[in-house]
């Protein structure tokens, strides 16, 4: 009897245990799952922000902060989301407040996580960094999404992470107030472990599951906490009343648990999702076949309370009554709902529930931020359109204008030619070059700059310099204050860029006043930026024209006064040097003008500026090999090198110029190539001839380069770019950088 009372100890033990440790790798499964798609779903989230940015949306601070902050509104877990520019330099935060520390720093110089910023940087790929402390005093992880326009690196979208709280709120009902709990990366590191995690001193079973977050591999380990883990009293009854009754009240037992244990399960179900649909910002109700509400949320009672009809809130009650009805015979029902006073846009579903329910499901979606990122979606591919047409035009443009403008000076350059014909050739070369400026306004509108960094300026001293002249741009009638500022502020730009900026909003701010008014000019400092502000007190704008207003050739100017290309060349030279222009303006009181560029360091005070080469002697007997497809761009380009000492090989292509080094008896010491030619580009050119000859210098020239070349291109081939028109100084000068 004894030995068979403990034989029943013994099965009724084993038993306890094989089903606990069946029921712990349970709950580790599905606390493995729960965290994984719980992580899951703000990964995706990061990465909606990404597609969105390399679309050519939220390029402005704010409506980056505003789209990441709902975001984060809806979906808990994040510390930030930060946009890094592709140095490394964490340039916006959101939000704000908390993260503002954040701001100006470089990922690439942190210990931790420069590996993995790095590592997107290099493979273009998502990268996630190991467990690290955070400046905001937890210990959590950070991605990097890289932006990549055209194949271009242009930054990152950085998710930063509380890895406490990821867990906290996926894991926290049913799985931490019943377990503890430890999270390990798949090398040891700790990520995450309840305060009384210790299995071994506790002889309980552990469950375990890996599960990857981005590329990472976590290890879950799950144990049962001591009010949890209920021994079954079965064991001390069998001592009472026999073997076969402890058998029994143990099959008793295991049923009752595993009852127990479903329901809990199933209440804990119910109750998670009861409290997502009420903590939700949609709205949610059952509607009865009067289009009651029978139940909602806490969002929907906003607008409805129970009993109170929906359809009155609706701007279409008949289409509204229509789908409802539909979905009452099972069609579910989807349409755009205009709803609450100010008719707000919703994008709402009406769903067929069980016919014993006598009800349907409404879900609204407030559908204005998704109008708002489709309307800018369509400006900014409306820009891009015309972008590239005034592209398209700039170029023909230039070709055009180096051709008349080169033969012209080349004629201009006999000295037997008569007075009254180097008059008139003068004449065309003036326009000619009037011509070339506002082709270059196109191209700064189309951002297709791709003459390097340029020159440094200090902008405190530029427009100290120039208060004189913009004084002369204002009427008597106009007060213009300048205000520059006491300390230097450098920026990687060039004078012209600066001063066609400063001239366009001096000239707006000037009409947009009429009779007496003041402007005001000043240089301010910010957070890695510094701002020229031009302010007036005119008649401000609308907010139908200041959103137009980078638009190009939009004018509110009449016929002849105003092209239409200021503001769109302001907003396009600030593009293309990594800042942006904000502008602020009301009615009737004024309009402000920020233009923000970043801060660069001061030039060092010893950099020696090259002399410009005589283009009379600058040949000194070397060859130039070049490439233009235009036979007029060629000719005229052939003469003025001539003219300046060079022996000249000319090809209509890049094919012939390249079987025209392979018969050459003398190599070209200089390649001068157009950038966009049929059958072989300029760039492709460039290689293969550097192949052939390894010390060739190389010079570009283009009145537009569309995607064919750029600075990486231009940096790796050691070359100069020169674009089109070209006076002939500019020209050899190019060529004398390049072959020094």
């Amino acid at each position: 009897m004894w030995s068979l009372l403990g034989a029943a100890w013994w099965v009724l033990g084993f038993n306890e245990e094989q089903r606990a440790r069946a029921l712990t790798q349970r709950d580790a499964d599905q606390a493995a799952v729960r965290l994984s798609d719980f992580v899951a779903a703000r990964l995706v989230a990061v990465d909606s922000i990404r597609r969105i940015r390399e679309a050519g949306l939220l390029d402005d601070e704010a409506a980056f902060v505003r789209s990441c902050t709902i975001v984060q509104r809806e979906l808990t877990g994040f510390l930030a989301i930060n946009w890094i520019d592709s140095d490394g330099v964490i340039r916006w935060v959101s939000p704000p407040t908390p993260n503002e520390r954040a701001r100006g720093k470089n990922v690439f110089e942190h210990p931790q996580a420069a590996p993995a910023a790095q590592r997107a940087k290099a493979e273009h790929r998502p990268a996630i960094t190991p467990p690290l402390p955070l400046f905001q005093g937890t210990l959590g992880f950070a991605t990097y999404y890289p932006v990549l326009v055209e194949g271009e690196l242009r930054g990152f979208i950085n998710g930063v992470f509380d890895i406490r709280g990821l867990v906290e709120r996926s894991l926290a009902e049913g799985v931490l107030e019943d377990h503890e709990l430890s999270i390990t990366t798949h090398d040891g590191l700790p990520v995450y472990e309840t305060p009384s995690f210790a299995p071994a001193a506790r002889a309980r079973p552990v469950g375990t599951k890996e599960l990857e977050v981005l590329g990472a591999r976590w290890r879950l380990s799950l144990v049962q906490n001591d009010e949890s883990a209920t021994s079954s009293p079965a064991r001390h009854v069998l001592f009472w009343v026999g073997s076969l009754l402890i058998l029994a009240c143990a099959l008793l037992v295991d049923r009752g648990l595993a009852r127990r244990q479903e329901q809990r399960q199933l209440e804990r179900e119910q109750r998670e999702l009861a409290e997502l649909v009420a903590a939700s910002p949609d709205i949610h109700a059952l509607l009865d076949r009067e289009g009651r509400a029978v139940r909602t949320n806490t969002a929907a009672r906003r607008w409805v309370s129970e009993g109170a009809a929906f359809g009155d809130h609706v701007g279409d009650r008949e289409a509204f009554d229509e789908a409802l009805g539909r979905a009452f015979a099972g069609e579910p029902q989807r349409m755009m709902v205009d709803f609450g006073p100010e008719h707000w846009p919703y994008d709402v579903t009406l769903a067929p529930l069980r016919d014993d329910l006598g009800a349907v499901a409404l879900h609204a979606k407030d559908d204005r931020d998704r109008q708002t990122l489709e309307r800018d979606l369509r400006r900014a591919q409306e820009l891009d359109a015309l972008g590239r047409l005034a592209g398209g035009i700039a170029h023909d443009f230039n070709n055009v204008l180096t051709a008349v403008t080169g033969l012209a000076r080349v004629t201009r350059a006999d000295p037997e030619l008569p007075p009254h014909l180097a008059e008139d050739l003068d004449i065309i070369i003036g326009a000619g070059e009037r011509g070339a400026e506002l082709a270059s306004r196109l191209l700064v509108f189309a951002r297709k700059d791709v003459t390097g960094p340029g020159e440094m300026i200090d902008l405190t001293a530029q427009l100290g310099a120039m208060s004189r002249l913009v004084q002369r741009l204002m009427r008597d009638d106009v007060t213009l204050v300048v205000e520059p500022g006491p300390d230097p502020m450098w920026v990687a730009m060039s004078r012209a860029q600066f001063e066609q900026i400063l001239m366009n909003l001096i000239v707006n701010a000037g009409d947009a006043i009429d009779g007496h008014g003041r402007v005001r000019v000043a240089i301010e400092p910010g957070e890695g930026v510094v701002e020229l502000v031009v302010e007036d007190d005119g008649e401000g704008m609308s907010e139908a024209v200041r959103e137009r207003v980078f638009e190009p050739f939009f004018t509110t100017k009449a016929v002849g006064e105003g092209t239409g290309l200021g503001l769109a060349s302001v907003y396009g030279i600030a593009q293309s040097l990594g800042g942006d222009v904000r502008i602020e303006s009301q009615v009737g009181v004024g309009t402000k003008v920020r233009v923000r560029l970043p801060l660069a360091s001061p030039p060092s005070s010893d950099a020696a500026q090259p002399s410009k080469p005589d283009p009379e002697l600058a040949g000194r007997d070397r060859c130039v090999l070049l490439a233009e497809d235009d036979p007029v761009v060629r000719s005229s380009t052939t003469r003025l090198l001539e003219r300046s000492g060079f022996r000249v090989l000319s090809a209509g292509d890049g094919r012939e110029a390249l079987a025209m080094v392979e018969d050459a008896e003398i190599l070209p010491d200089v390649l001068v190539s157009d950038v966009i030619m049929p059958e072989m580009s300029g760039p492709e050119l460039a290689s293969a001839i550097r192949q052939r000859i390894p010390g060739v210098g190389i010079v570009f020239t283009s009145g537009y380069v569309d995607d064919a070349l750029n600075r990486t291109q231009l940096a790796e081939l050691d070359a100069e770019f020169v674009a089109k028109p070209f006076r002939p100084e500019e020209l050899v000068e190019a060529i004398d950088k390049v072959s020094a």
